[in-house]
């Protein structure tokens, strides 16, 4: 009862939000500051972040030709063949800054990904307010894991299109919820094949978002009659609206490689012989196991997921992944002990609320797949390239979270692990606390 919505103080629905959107900008802006940016600095380089330099490379392309760049080569400016959207947002704090130098407009692009990414953490808490309207507590801790993830937080305050490419996913997953509650009308479908391809403009990933939303409509067609005329119209729509606004970037990249999707070039120079780039058959020419290799990349990866610094080799102490670990494993129990309960129905969920959690599920499988073919031809154990699935992992864990705490203890525990993921991004700040040596090294 002590947060119910009939009987929720003030503070739990409207300052408590706000306070924790405060919070993260004020870890973002303090990370877009003690970060170092200059990667020709060797002292500093590996506590830059990944791919951020490219990243700049791409806006600096935009603001002094005025034109899209051609990715023809693995040099410095690797991530042309990205689309243009969020690079297109950044002239404006970059042509703002740039009088003053590279480092203040390192730092006004850097402020524009904190501003996204403030935007996405009210977005999740208004999803999951949305979602969950009997309860607060559970928004609330979505809401600050989404914030405070420390390795979130770090991508997030980052030059990088990631943290637009998680708003733009969170925002379909969003429609696709509203949707199933109340029908895909129209207007719902139109938006939904408008937000896919800005999505396709924001970053390619995002089209994995595309049969997520189609499953959607799907779904609700079970809650209505069997309709699969409506069905193929409202589909067809949805694409149709996603190819207007995308359509030209992917036939830009058809006639400049071959490819809508520019993957093909991608893999051809980075899987080129002199590029350099870690694979697997790096790792098995040096004698790794494939079960050795699998390894490796499953501790890394969620190592990185709360928080591989840097060059995504900056690692914290054991400590900080101690408490990971157990967050982790408690979460798990928890959605396992949730998922057994609802099959015995004993869980009251009404059935939009169902569709959404089995769409989220579906959405965290797409990404894991998208993620582990990527790892086939890369070794890239990173888990940031699953944060475009962050709505369903915050809601996941929350849900997991909760399911195991008894009701009068909840909201404190819970509070106490969102203190706990904030204190463990403020010390992900603290310089010379992480280091070039894995605390599993040994393993």
């Amino acid at each position: 009862m002590l947060l119910s919505p009939g009987h929720a103080p003030p503070w739990a629905t409207q300052i408590a939000p706000r306070a924790i959107v405060g919070a993260f900008a004020a870890l973002g802006i303090a990370s877009a500051i003690a970060v170092p940016w200059d990667v020709a600095d060797g002292a500093v380089r590996e506590r830059t972040p990944p791919d951020e330099a490219a990243h700049f490379a791409y806006v600096r392309h935009l603001a002094t030709t005025r034109s899209l760049p051609v990715f023809d080569a693995a040099g410095d400016d690797y991530e042309s063949h990205q689309p243009p959207l969020y690079y297109a947002l950044s002239l404006i704090p970059y042509a703002a800054a740039a009088w003053a130098g590279p480092a203040a407009a390192y730092f006004a692009v850097r402020l524009l990904s904190v501003a996204i990414g403030g935007c996405l953490v009210y977005l999740t808490w208004v999803f999951m307010r949305r979602l969950f309207p009997k309860d607060v507590d559970l928004p609330l801790m979505a809401t600050a894991m989404a914030a405070f993830l420390p390795m979130h937080v770090a991508i997030l305050s980052a030059i990088t299109n990631d943290g637009l490419a998680e708003l733009g996913a969170t925002a379909v997953l969003y429609v696709c919820f509203t949707g199933l509650a109340h029908g895909f009308t129209d207007r719902r479908v139109v938006a939904l094949g408008a937000l896919l391809g800005l999505g396709a403009l924001i970053k390619t990933g995002c089209l994995l978002f595309a049969p997520v939303a189609l499953l959607a409509m799907a779904l609700r067609m079970h809650q209505t009659r069997y309709d699969v005329a409506r069905l193929l119209r409202q589909w067809g729509l949805c694409i149709v609206v996603c190819l207007a606004v995308c359509g030209w970037w992917l036939v830009r990249n058809t006639k400049l490689y071959g490819d809508p999707f520019a993957m093909g070039i991608f893999r051809d120079i980075f899987l080129a012989e002199d590029a350099g780039r870690a694979t697997p058959n790096w790792f098995f020419e040096h004698g790794v196991s494939f079960a050795t290799y699998v390894g490796l990349l499953a501790l890394w990866t969620w190592c990185s997921f709360w928080g591989v610094l840097g060059q995504a080799n900056q690692f914290m102490p054991a400590w900080f992944y101690v408490i990971g670990g157990i967050l982790t494993l408690w979460a798990v129990v928890g959605c396992a002990r949730l998922w057994w309960r609802s099959r015995q129905v004993e869980v009251e969920l009404d059935v939009a609320q169902r569709q959404t959690l089995l769409l989220l599920a579906a959405t965290v499988g797409l990404v894991l797949i998208a993620f582990m073919k990527f790892n086939t031809e890369f070794f890239q154990a990173q888990a940031r390239y699953l944060f475009p699935a962050i709505a369903p992992i915050v809601c996941f864990s929350a849900l997991g979270w909760r399911e195991l705490l008894p009701k009068r203890v909840r909201p404190y525990v819970l509070a106490g692990v969102a203190a706990c993921l904030l204190g463990m991004s403020v010390c992900a700040l603290v310089p010379g606390l992480a280091s070039a040596r894995p605390p599993f090294a040994g393993v």
